[in-house]
């Protein structure tokens, strides 16, 4: 009797959270349905039901005419019993977003910076908590999950950040200082990482198991979905293609010096080069150039994984339209299956999105037990 008494609170949210699930994943929907889903007996899930109202987790789905019938009532969850704050931390820029458990975005804001020190980025973070919360309405209390995105390597037993730009982070117990400074657990993943939590939740990697988010940018980095899960590797290093001083490499730096000797004098911008391309041969030749080395970055991935498809983000990978038949040509003479080949249409956001993603994916795993713990 003493066991069947200390087991009960375990049964109990572990009936709670099956009943969680099951309404998530089809609501509207009745006690009978649940009970026949989750093979539980009809009372039992009406005692979870009672218990999950309560928690203000779920509710009964309000009829369409306004009349209830009690034979045909429903449930659903409530996406504002809880909210999940986004943050990316890019090299000239802070964007956040809070949304709701159904990941639907309730502020956003975004601040430039021109010197991110290690100092600053947990104040900064706080500052764009308390906006965020301030915008929405929400109270603190409420807030269950942070995420925080990053270039870099997070490592997994530390909490340290490694391999970062600006490299004075570099070593800094980014997990630690973001936590204390919001008071609250935060999970910190790599920026490209989350780039493909992002496609996979609302972008082109939607229903695709197996595909690459591949950053063009300031740096090269890919973000890998293998079977339908991000693959962080033993060490969170996975999808760190691009190695310090490669002249072949796609990122901005190495594509302006190959750029520089063509033209034989400080070259246009990227994004010009791109503009003036259709009327300028140089501009052309370092377009072609351009896109052998992005075909170059993606064959490794194709061969070794076999993906279905690879998105390209980043500052350079988003505006790489133009290229995309001259990457893809490239990429068949070095890959027997090359994968499909697409632009995010994230825009600015795959980060931020993966990162909301990530969030209420564990506040939806993880906020029964929280909740009833604290009953």
């Amino acid at each position: 009797m003493a066991q069947q008494s200390a087991n009960a609170p375990l049964l109990r949210r572990m009936n709670a959270r099956t009943v969680f699930d099951a309404i998530w994943a089809a609501h509207p929907i009745s006690r009978a349905e649940i009970a026949r889903h989750v093979g539980m007996a009809k009372p039992t899930v009406s005692n979870v039901l009672q218990d999950l109202g309560a928690a203000g987790l779920v509710r009964e789905t309000p009829p369409p005419d306004g009349v209830v019938r009690q034979r045909n009532i429903t449930f659903e969850p409530v996406p504002r019993s809880a909210y999940v704050l986004g943050i990316d931390v890019g090299g000239r820029f802070l964007r956040a977003a809070l949304a709701s458990l159904d990941g639907a975005t309730l502020a956003r804001e975004d601040l430039t910076h021109t010197d991110l020190d290690a100092a600053a980025l947990p104040w900064l973070a706080l500052r764009l908590r308390d906006r965020l919360l301030d915008q929405a309405g929400v109270s603190l209390d409420r807030l269950e999950e942070i995420v925080v995105g990053m270039p870099g390597i997070i490592h997994p037993a530390t909490g340290k950040i490694r391999k970062v730009n600006p490299s004075r982070i570099d070593g800094y117990p980014i997990v630690e200082a973001l936590s204390v400074s919001l008071e609250h657990p935060v999970t910190v993943e790599n920026d490209i990482n989350l780039a493909a939590l992002g496609e996979r939740w609302r972008g082109l990697g939607q229903g695709v198991d197996d595909f690459a988010f591949l950053s063009v940018g300031t740096g090269v980095g890919a973000g890998l979905v293998l079977r339908g899960h991000l693959y962080r590797g033993h060490s969170g290093a996975a999808g760190e293609i691009d190695l310090p001083g490669d002249a072949d490499s796609p990122a901005a730096h190495a594509i302006s010096a190959f750029a520089h000797r063509l033209y034989g004098h400080t070259p246009p911008s990227v994004p010009a080069i791109f503009a003036t391309a259709q009327d300028d041969p140089t501009a052309r030749l370092v377009l072609h150039e351009e896109a052998r080395r992005i075909a170059s970055a993606i064959a490794p991935i194709a061969r070794v994984n076999d993906v279905e498809l690879v998105v390209l983000g980043g500052g350079i990978g988003s505006h790489c339209g133009p290229l995309l038949d001259e990457v893809r040509t490239e990429l068949s003479s070095r890959v027997h299956t090359p994968p499909r080949i697409e632009i995010s249409a994230l825009g600015d956001a795959p980060v931020l999105i993966g990162a909301l993603a990530l969030g209420t994916e564990t506040c939806k795993a993880e906020i029964v037990t929280r909740r009833f713990n604290d009953s």
